[in-house]
């Protein structure tokens, strides 16, 4: 599959406009039997399969110095909005969107994490990995769904 193929049945999955589309891209997914009366058939969405994205990475290491004072006691990655931590709304909007295996790097107050991982519905924390940094560590979490 090409890119413009891939790109042309991504926008007839989302429905959106595909006027600007190649034509030749076009025939070709017809042909394939990837499109049927503008909408993704089975054999498009298996075509699209390999390309799902089923996990994640969160960033959530460092230190948060332009948040200081907060972020003394407390990493930016926790801080609550809105009733939810930042990191948990992140979660659940990756486990919404299905994807259920995600890893949170940690290191700075790693240990408020790996709390908050106990909490989080769903959620269970089931690796930890240990790479070294200099003279400090980068510690990452991985929280799998259980839904």
């Amino acid at each position: 599959m090409t890119e413009q193929e891939f790109d042309y049945l991504m926008a007839v999955r989302r429905k959106e406009d595909t006027t600007g589309f190649n034509k030749d891209t076009i025939l070709s997914c017809t042909k394939a039997g990837w499109v049927k009366n503008n909408k993704v058939t089975a054999d498009g969405m298996e075509a699209l399969a390999p390309y799902k994205v089923d996990n994640a990475i969160i960033m959530a290491a460092g230190r948060s110095r332009r948040c200081m004072p907060l972020s003394n006691y407390l990493p930016k990655g926790l801080f609550e909005i809105k009733g939810d931590t930042m990191v948990e709304r992140q979660i659940k909007q990756l486990h919404d969107a299905g994807i259920k295996e995600i890893v949170l790097v940690v290191g700075y107050l790693k240990e408020r994490y790996y709390e908050m991982a106990k909490k989080v519905s769903g959620t269970h924390c089931n690796r930890q990995y240990r790479m070294g940094r200099k003279k400090q560590h980068v510690f990452s979490l991985c929280c799998q769904g259980l839904h």
